[in-house]
């Protein structure tokens, strides 16, 4: 409303001052249309702003998932395509993490929705947490979400999964008068040369099968490997001496 008022201002000191500035008027300096200008510009700044503002608050609502506040599926979908664009001009390895929540149709069955958004909420926060800095989590829809771990290899990303395991395992969720507790299932894969992402996704989404096949609350890794069937995680990097590993939410490599 302040802005309206303040455009009429405008045009009216514009019109003022163009009156003015005609002959006889045209001698003055600082004359009404100068008065106008500046107000005009003033105006423009403000609805700039305001929009810009505005255009910022639509983007965030547009590939943010309202329930645990992480990226949504469109926005994964633009990450997945500019980590693939590095990847393919300087060969920067990454991998991706997809996991979901085991028999999280029984717990909503058993404790109710509020409980089930309560457990996907406190899930999202925990492997947040967990991740590096540099990781980017998504929802990707129901109880299923994917980890982007940049400049990760997949023995490094087999760490990483380790890591969410137990700080899943370590979750609490209060349900009326006792504690739930939660496991997930995860499978992981590594872009490989002239992939695109729905081949991607659509490996790790095997793994991920075939954790849920092997008991759950596990990690399986596929490698990519024609005619090889998916492979528990702890298969992948025996060798790897975990104890050296850097600590939780760090910058570096995994």
């Amino acid at each position: 409303m302040f802005l309206r008022v303040l455009a009429i201002i405008c045009i009216t000191s514009i019109a003022a001052g163009m009156l003015y500035l005609a002959p006889p008027y045209s001698s003055g300096f600082v004359n009404g249309g100068s008065i106008g200008l500046i107000l005009g510009f003033f105006v423009s700044e403000k609805w700039r702003q305001k929009a810009e503002s505005e255009n910022s608050r639509l983007q965030e609502f547009a590939t943010t998932d309202p329930l645990t506040g992480l990226g949504n599926r469109r926005l994964m979908d633009s990450e997945l395509y500019r980590r693939l664009a590095i990847h393919r001009r300087y060969g920067t390895p990454f991998s991706v993490l997809i996991f979901d929540v085991d028999h999280f149709k029984s717990i909503n069955d058993v404790h109710g929705h509020d409980v089930g958004d309560r457990v996907l909420q406190s899930l999202a926060k925990t492997i947040a947490a967990t991740l590096r800095d540099v990781d980017i989590l998504f929802r990707q829809g129901g109880e299923e979400f994917l980890a982007i771990l940049p400049d990760t290899t997949i023995d490094r990303a087999v760490i990483a999964a380790m890591r969410v395991r137990e700080a899943v395992t370590g979750m609490v969720i209060a349900s009326q008068d006792r504690l739930l507790k939660v496991t997930i299932s995860q499978g992981l894969a590594e872009v490989q040369p002239n992939e695109n992402s729905d081949a991607l996704i659509k490996r790790a989404d095997l793994a991920l099968y075939a954790a849920k096949r092997n008991g759950r609350d596990t990690y399986f890794v596929e490698l990519g490997q024609p005619g090889l069937d998916p492979v528990p995680g702890e298969l992948v990097n025996q060798s790897t001496d975990l104890a050296v590993a850097p600590p939780a939410k760090q910058t570096s490599a995994w």
